[in-house]
C-alpha cells in the first residue's frame, strides 16, 4: 500500500509540473535568460538578460543579434526589458518578424565611482571612469558566442538602444562597423552638434552670474549631463580642480574649439566620425526616431541628424512620433524598429563584401583548436599572410580573461601554439567551455574550446 500510495505520490508530482511548465511558458512565448557576465573592461560583474525565441536551440543555424542598451536617469535594462518582451513574443509568433536573440545588458549602478552624474557614462571607454564601450564590444560580444547561438555576420548584428542608449548606439556601431552592420535607436540626442542650439540651457542654470568661471556637476540637469560629456569624451585627471575633467565651455559662455570640437566632435560625433574614411569602412543600415514633447527634448538633436545624412547622401530611416507624447520607450517605436531591423537583414543576404565578425583579413585564419575537446592539452594553429603583430588570448565563458598565448611579432604563414588548461599564474582551470580569441588590429575572431577533466 505505501508504494503504491508513493508511487501515486511522484506521479501526481510529475503531472504538477509538466503542467506548470506548459503554463509558465506557453506556446509561442521566449524566455528571458538572466546571466552574470564579468567583465575586465571595467572590473564589475554585468548582469545581462537574454532574450530568447520560443523556438531557440543551441544546435542548427544561429541566430540573428540585436543588443539593446539602455538609457541613464534611473532608466534601466529591466524596465527594456519587460517593455520588449511581449512585442518579441507577438511579433515573432505573427511572423511579422524572423526569430532573433535580443540581448540586454545592465551597465549603469547607482553612484558609477561614487558620484552620481556618472552614471551618464555616455558607453564610452573613459580614463575617467571606465571602459563602457570595450564592455558592449569585447567583453559582450565574446561573452555571447560562448554563451548562445548568436551569428557572426556583422550584417545579422545589430545595436539599438533608447535615450543614452539610443546615443550610445549609433556612435558604437559607427565606431566598430566591422562588427555591427545595424543600428535602431529610439529617443536619443544622436548630433552632437545640437548641443550649439542647447547651450543656453546649460548658461540658464548659473542665472545669478555672466562670469561662468565656476561650472558644477550639481548645478542642474543640463550641467550634470555636460560634466558626464567631458568624464567621458575629454577627460583630465590632472584637472583636479575641475572634476579631473576639461570641460567644453570657457567662462565667457563659449565653446572651447579645442575640446568641443577638436575631442568631442571629432572622435565621438557620429557625422563627423562617417566623414572619416579610417573610422567608417563599412555602411550601416540606420534607423533612428524621436517624439513630439512638450518641451524641448532629443528632437532638435534627430533632427539634426537627421539633415547631416542627408546633406552626407547616406540612407537612413527617421520617424517621428506625435502621440502620445513624452520620452519614453514606446511599444509603437519598438515595433517600428524591430521591423525595420527584419527587413534590412533579409536584404543583407543579397548584398555582396560584407565582412563579418569572425572573417579577419584576406589571408588571416584562427583555425578550430584539435583536439576539441581536449583534457590535457589541446592546439591552437593560425594563419597570417604577412609579418605583424597578433596576440591570443583565452577567456572563460563569463568572459573572465585566463591566459594570453600568443603576444608578439610573427612572420607570414601557419604557426600554433598549445594550452595546457592553465591560467597565466600556471593554475589549472576547471572543465567548461573556454574562448581564443585571436586580435589583429581592429580585427578580432573567437573560436570555442571545450576542456574536460
Amino acid at each position: 500500500m505505501r508504494n503504491q500510495r508513493f508511487k501515486l505520490f511522484i506521479a501526481s508530482l510529475i503531472f504538477v509540473i509538466s503542467y506548470s511548465q506548459i503554463f509558465a511558458n506557453p506556446a509561442g512565448e521566449g524566455t528571458i535568460d538572466t546571466k552574470i557576465m564579468s567583465s575586465t573592461s571595467v572590473g564589475h560583474d554585468i548582469e545581462v538578460h537574454t532574450y530568447l525565441p520560443s523556438e531557440y536551440s543551441e544546435t542548427g543555424e544561429p541566430y540573428r543579434l540585436y543588443i539593446f542598451l539602455h538609457g541613464a536617469a534611473g532608466d534601466n535594462a529591466e524596465r527594456c526589458r519587460d517593455i520588449m518582451k511581449p512585442i518579441l513574443d507577438r511579433m515573432i509568433t505573427d511572423k511579422s518578424i524572423d526569430p532573433i536573440i535580443v540581448v540586454l545588458p545592465q551597465v549603469t549602478w547607482p553612484g558609477v565611482n561614487g558620484e552620481n552624474w556618472l552614471n551618464f557614462h555616455e558607453y564610452t571607454d573613459s580614463i575617467r571612469n571606465g571602459k563602457y564601450e570595450s564592455v558592449i564590444t569585447i567583453d559582450l560580444l565574446d561573452w555571447l558566442s560562448a554563451q548562445y547561438n548568436v551569428i557572426q555576420d556583422r550584417v545579422k548584428r545589430a545595436i539599438g538602444g533608447f535615450s543614452m542608449g539610443a546615443e550610445g548606439s549609433v556612435r558604437i556601431a559607427v565606431r566598430n562597423n566591422a562588427k555591427f552592420g545595424l543600428v535602431a535607436a529610439h529617443d536619443g540626442a544622436i548630433a552632437l552638434k545640437v548641443w550649439r542650439i542647447w547651450l543656453p540651457f546649460l548658461l540658464a542654470e548659473y542665472p545669478w552670474t555672466t562670469d561662468y568661471y565656476l561650472f558644477f556637476p550639481d548645478g542642474g540637469f543640463i550641467s550634470t549631463w555636460f560634466f558626464a560629456m567631458a568624464a567621458a569624451w575629454s577627460p583630465n585627471l590632472e584637472n583636479t580642480s575641475n572634476y579631473q575633467v576639461d570641460f567644453a565651455v570657457n567662462s565667457s559662455g563659449e565653446f572651447i574649439p579645442e575640446i568641443f570640437e577638436g575631442k568631442w566632435l571629432a572622435n565621438y560625433d557620429p557625422a563627423t566620425l562617417m566623414q572619416n574614411p579610417k573610422v567608417y569602412k563599412y555602411p550601416l543600415e540606420i534607423y533612428f526616431d524621436t517624439r513630439i514633447p512638450p518641451e524641448y527634448t532629443n528632437k532638435e538633436a534627430t533632427d539634426l541628424f537627421h539633415e547631416e545624412l542627408e546633406a552626407l547622401n547616406v540612407e537612413h530611416t527617421y520617424k517621428v512620433f506625435e502621440e502620445p507624447q513624452g520620452h519614453f520607450l514606446g511599444e509603437d517605436a519598438v515595433e517600428s524598429g524591430l521591423l525595420f531591423l527584419d527587413e534590412a537583414m533579409d536584404n543583407a543576404v543579397t548584398r555582396v563584401k560584407t565582412p563579418t565578425l569572425t572573417a579577419m583579413p584576406k589571408g588571416f585564419c584562427l583555425y578550430l583548436n584539435y583536439p576539441n575537446p581536449f583534457n590535457a592539452e589541446t592546439t591552437i594553429s593560425y594563419q597570417l599572410p604577412e609579418e605583424t603583430h597578433i596576440s591570443l588570448q583565452i577567456y572563460n565563458s563569463l568572459g573572465q580573461y585566463v591566459k594570453t598565448v600568443v603576444d608578439n611579432d610573427q612572420s607570414p604563414g601557419e604557426d600554433s601554439v598549445n594550452w595546457d588548461g592553465t591560467s597565466d599564474r600556471g593554475l589549472s582551470v576547471p572543465a567548461g567551455i573556454y574562448l581564443i580569441r585571436m586580435e589583429y588590429e581592429e580585427y578580432s575572431q573567437v573560436r570555442k574550446m571545450a576542456l574536460v577533466r
